[in-house]
This record gives structure tokens, sequence and C-alpha cells, in this order.
């Protein structure tokens, strides 16, 4: 039983380090608009420092948030609490992008690859930032669906664990009613 439940455990962990690989690479580090300029390494810096983010606000929202807020229905509280995670992450990523440069950097790469694209020419110091909110959004989405799934999965193992108890022990009443020399 120990054995087995270290071999889940490993293998959760195993499931959760690829999981956050490929959507490290898929959403993050992949960047198919790059393709022609030479992408500054200070840019990689603030993709793994945001997937850092996002990786712990996927499991502040798992091991905290949802079992102590939404699942107790305290709904108000975890929903202001999710804001001021998408919040801190937006303003941690304008920070990062102010502190190193990005903006200055990616239009000294576009001008050395030719014509500027039309997004790129005005003033991005401003913006905000809609595929972040997206993405922060499907974290916690995916977070709080599993989260749930996993609790409500629990729960389900242990009524029926009940419900065995109970017939097993009401069978065992009848079967003492019916012999009580045993």
């Amino acid at each position: 039983m120990i054995i087995q439940k270290s071999k889940s455990r490993l293998i959760t962990i195993l499931v959760h380090i690829l999981i956050w690989g490929v959507f490290g690479w898929a959403v993050v580090f992949y960047q198919p608009f790059f393709n022609n300029i030479a992408i500054p390494y200070q840019y990689w810096i603030k993709q793994s420092l945001l997937l850092g983010m996002l990786v712990g606000g996927y499991y502040l929202n798992s091991t905290i948030l949802v079992p102590k807020f939404l699942l107790k229905n305290h709904t108000g509280y975890y929903l202001l609490f999710l804001a001021v995670i998408a919040i801190g992450i937006l303003l941690l990523s304008g920070y990062l992008d102010r502190l190193f440069n990005l903006h200055q950097l990616f239009m000294e790469a576009f001008r050395k690859s030719g014509p500027l694209p039309k997004r790129h020419r005005g003033d991005q110091d401003n913006h905000f930032n809609t595929g972040l909110l997206v993405i922060i959004t499907l974290v916690v989405g995916a977070s709080t669906s599993v989260t749930v799934i996993q609790k409500w999965q629990k729960d389900n193992q242990e009524r029926e664990e009940l419900e065995k108890d109970k017939v097993t022990s009401e069978l065992s009443f009848l079967k003492a009613q019916i012999n009580p020399h045993f």
C-alpha cells in the first residue's frame, strides 16, 4: 500500500513536471513571430521568471486558495485573492519589461531586421497585456478545475467506503440476530 502510494506520488510529480515543461515551451518560450530577429537574452530571463510566477500562482491556488476559500464557500475572498494574483503577475511582468528595457531592445532588433511591424511602431510602454491575462486565467482555471475534481473524487470515494462499511455492519448485525450463539 505504501509502495503504491509512493509510486502514485512519483507519477503525479513527473506528470506535473512534463506538463509545466510543455506549457513553458509552448506558451512562454515559443514565440513564432520572432523568427527573423535576434532575441535579447533579457527576454528569456523575463519569460523564465514569468513561468515561475505562473507555476507559483497555480500551486498557491491549488493548495491554499481553493481548499481554504472556494470549497468553504468564501467565494468573494477567493475571487479577491485571484484578482490580486493576476494583477500582481501583470504588474511584475510590466516591471520586468521596464527593468530589462525590453521594449527598446526589441525596437533595435526590429530595426536591424527590416521595417517595423505596425504593432511595434508606437510607444508600447503603457499597454495592457491581454495575452498574459488570458494565460493567467487559463492557469488559474486549470488549477481550480483540477483541485475541485480531485476533491470531488476523494469525497465520492469516501462516500462509497462509508456505504460499504454501513452494509457490512448491517449484514453483521443481521447475522448476529439470526445466529446469536456465533
